[in-house]
């Protein structure tokens, strides 16, 4: 279908924003965070000859955002200029100066540009993140990103003490703000290259994106809090992926200036150890424990102690063959595994959970359910904890396979003991205990996965087979947790509704914009488990006119399966039911 561009920069301009918010939104989701399909991409390119038709292009130009929206750029540039510190420093070599300058000059302009979008009121519930720029067709264009402030909120940062290193280069103080970055730094220096946005990779590979951002977001970190960062990411994956007569690795490495007071040093190594010299960092790291850390200044280990958390210390915990995590006060920043990172996730989300334990069991006591959980996921040992809507029933059912008690509620030493006994805890919907060492019976039924152990599989065959509502959670010896049943979360009808009469609506528009044609074609699959006959229908024929229209005007389209309607759908998944 074709387009033509008024605003125009350059002739794969569209191609190479849209392809900016697919991959951005893809690497993102890589980590763990997920923006569903929220997050935005701009393109705002300021000229640079006198001789070009527009002094400012936006691309989309039929977007929200206008001219208008930013016509004190410059003005609002300049203020930040001025008022950066290195405003007033000068260097005794000319380029280096002029390159300097140059620098806080595009800095500040996409400084301004993300206050005139914040400022518009045009792209609620995002917080945008802009590019310093590249030249291209006599433009300086700055790639713009929006990112969904929940989004945003959900992901654990560090409160940084030091915002910037003595390059001007600026400290992350989140793995998320290091990947985002690292794409808008990817983008501007894809502008260099002939015909951006003619081929389909614009930033690179996820996963190359992902551990350069890890390494940057871990190397800044460093730097913050200790003199002499030294390629930390690889150091600590090296030591993680090492044994030591015949064990893997598992101990605590901490951050942190010699000087800290939060130090408390028992044993000060009179020749430092090099985090380089990996098999002497892998072997050191047997003294220590819950208590007891190798400390070091990014550079070197320089003793063992103990280290408060506070929020200049970082700490590496090692926690088997090849997995770490990065934490700064207790809080969590990153994981890695296999040099992989990703964002620490909760093992179970709790409204997931209550959700769940409502529409199966009818559960009244939440809470204490789930602190019963808590306490047995403490306790490091592989336990399953059935919920029955009736368990005195149940229990009857079961007979000899069961170990039934007087009802009563559980302890945190109560869950330790019990959870030690082959078979599972059965509770009722009032959170009381009514049986343990429990086993689980059912047919089998190709709900299993035979990747996983027996207590997964004879959990998923009990569930599905019970003629009780029954909820059971799963935790394996590895920490790994099972909710089982997986439900699909409840929706407001509503909403089905209207993501498939706005996709209907905008199909039969001619000439539509291909971007929000997209956003709306993924927002009416994110439903398909939720519609019904006549709404697959109605979807699937405007799929197909818009398909016939894009393939005769020569334009492409990825093609795709029929929408079906589930049958394990049903009414219970609306809210508004």
């Amino acid at each position: 279908m074709s387009k033509v561009i008024n605003q125009f920069m350059w002739a794969f301009q569209h191609h190479f924003r849209m392809s900016i918010e697919y991959e951005i939104r893809k690497t993102l989701s890589h980590i763990g965070l997920q923006t569903h399909d929220k997050a935005k991409a701009l393109l705002i390119g300021f000229a640079t000859k006198d001789d070009l038709r527009h002094d400012i292009c936006i691309e989309p130009e039929d977007g929200p955002l206008v001219v208008d929206d930013l016509h004190s750029i410059e003005k609002r540039a300049d203020k930040i200029r001025k008022a950066d510190p290195e405003s007033g420093t000068f260097h005794t070599n000319r380029r280096l100066h002029e390159q300097r300058r140059r620098g806080l000059f595009l800095r500040s302009r996409a400084h301004a540009i993300a206050e005139a979008i914040q400022e518009s009121g045009k792209f609620e519930g995002l917080n945008f993140f802009v590019s310093n720029s590249a030249p291209i067709a006599g433009y300086e264009v700055h790639t713009c990103v929006g990112i969904p402030y929940d989004a945003l909120e959900s992901v654990p940062s560090f409160n940084n003490p030091k915002k910037d290193d003595y390059h001007g280069r600026h400290i992350e103080e989140s793995f998320v703000q290091a990947i985002i970055n690292t794409c808008l730094g990817r983008a501007d220096r894809a502008l260099y290259f002939p015909d951006p946005g003619e081929g389909f990779i614009i930033l690179g590979d996820c996963i190359d994106i992902v551990r350069g951002s890890a390494t940057r977001f871990v190397d800044g970190v460093t730097s913050a809090l200790a003199p002499l960062p030294n390629d930390l990411f690889i150091r600590a994956s090296e030591v993680a992926s090492l044994t030591y007569e015949r064990s893997g690795a598992k101990g605590h490495l901490v951050i942190t200036n010699p000087n800290n007071l939060a130090n408390k040093l028992k044993v000060t190594f009179q020749n430092p150890v090099g985090l380089h010299e990996t098999r002497s960092v892998r072997k050191l790291l047997e003294l220590t424990d819950e208590t007891n850390a190798l400390l070091t200044d990014g550079q070197d280990i320089y003793g063992l102690g103990e280290c408060i958390s506070a929020p200049d210390v970082a700490r590496i915990a090692i926690e088997g063959h090849a997995k770490w995590l990065l934490s700064i006060n207790d809080t969590v920043l990153m994981k890695v595994a296999y040099e992989h990172a990703t964002l620490p996730k909760q093992i179970l989300d709790k409204e997931l959970f209550r959700d769940v334990a409502q529409r199966t069991v009818s559960a009244v006591e939440i809470e204490g359910i789930w602190d019963i959980f808590q306490c047995a996921l403490d306790n490091g040992y592989g336990t399953t904890i059935v919920v029955s809507e009736d368990p005195v029933s149940e229990i009857k059912r079961l007979g000899q396979e069961a170990l039934a008690i007087k009802p009563g509620y559980l302890d945190r030493r109560d869950v330790a003991r019990l959870g030690r006994i082959d078979g599972a805890i059965i509770l009722g919907p009032d959170g009381r205990c009514y049986a343990f060492g429990v086993i689980l019976d059912g047919l089998a039924n190709s709900s299993g996965d035979r990747a996983r152990g027996a207590r997964f599989n004879s959990s998923v065959r009990y569930q599905r087979t019970s003629e009780i509502g029954t909820m059971v959670i799963v935790i394996s010896d590895d920490g790994t947790v099972d909710l089982i049943p997986t439900l699909k979360p409840r929706v407001s009808r509503q909403e089905v509704e209207d993501a498939v009469r706005e996709f209907c609506e905008y199909s039969r528009i001619e000439g539509n914009d291909d971007g929000e044609w997209a956003r709306r074609n993924r927002r009416v699959k994110e439903f398909s488990f939720y519609l019904d006959e006549e709404q697959c229908n109605k979807v699937n024929e405007a799929y197909e006119k818009e398909k016939d229209s894009r393939l005769e005007s020569g334009g492409i389209m990825m093609l795709r399966e029929p929408l079906k309607p589930d049958p394990d759908m049903d009414d219970s998944y609306f809210w508004d039911n």
